[in-house]
């Protein structure tokens, strides 16, 4: 597991972690407020194309649930809540290697992380042992959400909001072996005892996922 010292200012977001956030309401300023900037590489916007239609989505539009609903960054790069950023000709040759063994997304935004020392915020495992197998540091959704919701004091009926959109909106929940996996299900599930008896975060540090 990869642990950063402190919740970084900047995070370089991959493809699969974009679509979880963006299902929540599309904006990113909640998590914003942390003073926490997400940059986006240009190959991750491209493949960030989708998420499932909410009930919102299906009242205004009539679509079912499974319609998909086109993922719309303009908002949120405009607000500052994310920054796109070109990858130079350093992180570019990166990019031609690790491309041939995760995704462009992912490869993308494992050279600019690598190559600007920042961490990455990824839930795929390849992109995960990628990056750490480089010495770099890397957070995944459980756990970014479960430090958001302590700082912020997120409320349980939001936090169960935030879990259930990202799992209906965008197909996501950790996986069984996951160490956050039964927080996870607790708050989904308003399990108000289980969820806060596992929401410390001890002496500061920021938890990385189990890759």
């Amino acid at each position: 597991m990869s642990r950063t010292a402190r919740l970084p200012a900047e995070v370089v977001i991959d493809a699969c972690s974009l679509i979880n956030l963006y299902a929540v309401d599309g904006s990113f300023a909640a998590l914003h407020a942390l003073g926490m900037t997400f940059l986006v590489p240009p190959q991750v916007s491209k493949e960030a194309l989708y998420i499932h239609a909410d009930g919102a989505d299906r009242k205004s539009a009539g679509a079912s649930p499974m319609d998909r609903v086109p993922v719309d960054l303009c908002k949120p790069i405009s607000s500052g809540h994310l920054s796109v950023v070109q990858l130079t000709e350093q992180e570019l040759a990166r990019f031609v290697g690790f491309a041939r063994l995760v995704g462009d997304g992912e490869a993308a935004a494992c050279a600019v992380a690598l190559a600007r020392r920042l961490t990455i915020l990824t839930d795929d495992r390849a992109a995960g042992r990628l990056v750490t197998g480089h010495g770099g540091t890397l957070i995944d959704t459980p756990a970014l959400l479960k430090w958001w919701f302590r700082a912020a004091g997120v409320d349980g009926v939001r936090a169960r909001q935030v879990l259930t959109a990202i799992t209906e909106r965008a197909s996501y929940a950790p996986a069984s072996g996951h160490p956050l996996r039964k927080w996870w299900e607790a708050v989904r599930a308003g399990d108000k005892a289980s969820s806060t008896a596992q929401t410390g975060l001890r002496g500061g540090t920021f938890p990385g996922p189990s890759i």
